[in-house]
């Protein structure tokens, strides 16, 4: 509990504030990432509530909505161009698809109602932009090609970061392919820091602050 992310409730419900996703150190930076679960059709709305209070510049999906006929994401993003999501208006910019990735440019307003005259008008109140990063070639419960994985990581880190907010990891659980992500990103920066990996102690502290992270053995052996 210490670790999760809590949200700001919403006006007559109190257990708006919860999301199943919880805040997780880097290598040298506290809370660098926020690995959560999945956007379901029960949270999906909360899901991007969470993007919008957090005011990531990050969002790194790494399951498809579908995967061998099991549902195992809700989409949280506009199916046309853009979509309400509770009282958030997402608009999707751009798209570039890649071999195993897809990247989309995403902007979010917040709609609040004005009345005058009798006359309801919706009125943006203030705007954020994101970017998914969206991996598309990752098995569940096995590993991505390496030089994949590699590749998608060095896209996304070489982005400059707008503001020293977390990153949002999400696969359909939050802890398999999440966690394995994490860890390898964490690793990375150990190597080229110190030139030594403790991939054991790098996983206990995962799991210390969200259980489950990286769940299989196969996961271990993509280091």
């Amino acid at each position: 509990d210490h670790t999760r992310v809590k949200m700001e409730k919403i006006a007559g419900d109190p257990h708006s504030d919860f999301i199943n996703a919880n805040y997780i150190n880097g290598y040298s930076k506290k809370k660098a990432y926020i690995a959560a679960q999945g956007a379901t059709a029960v949270t999906k709305n909360d899901f991007v509530r969470m993007i919008w209070g957090q005011k990531c510049d990050k969002v790194i999906m790494l399951t498809n909505l579908f995967e061998m006929g099991k549902h195992k994401c809700e989409k949280y993003w506009p199916e046309d161009k853009s979509e309400m999501f509770g009282d958030l208006y997402l608009t999707v910019e751009d798209e570039s698809v890649r071999a195993n990735y897809t990247i989309r440019t995403i902007s979010i307003s917040k709609i609040k109602l004005h009345v005058q005259s009798s006359k309801i008008n919706f009125q943006d109140t203030s705007k954020h932009r994101f970017y998914q990063y969206h991996y598309t070639s990752w098995p569940d419960h096995d590993v991505p090609e390496v030089n994949d994985l590699l590749d998608f990581l060095y896209t996304v880190n070489k982005r400059p970061p707008h503001s020293d907010r977390p990153n949002i990891i999400h696969c359909s659980a939050g802890v398999g392919r999440t966690g394995t992500y994490i860890a390898v990103d964490i690793c990375l920066q150990d190597c080229k820091k110190t030139g030594n990996v403790d991939v054991i102690k790098c996983i206990k502290e995962l799991r210390d602050q969200r259980k489950g992270m990286v769940q299989t053995s196969v996961s271990f052996l993509s280091f």
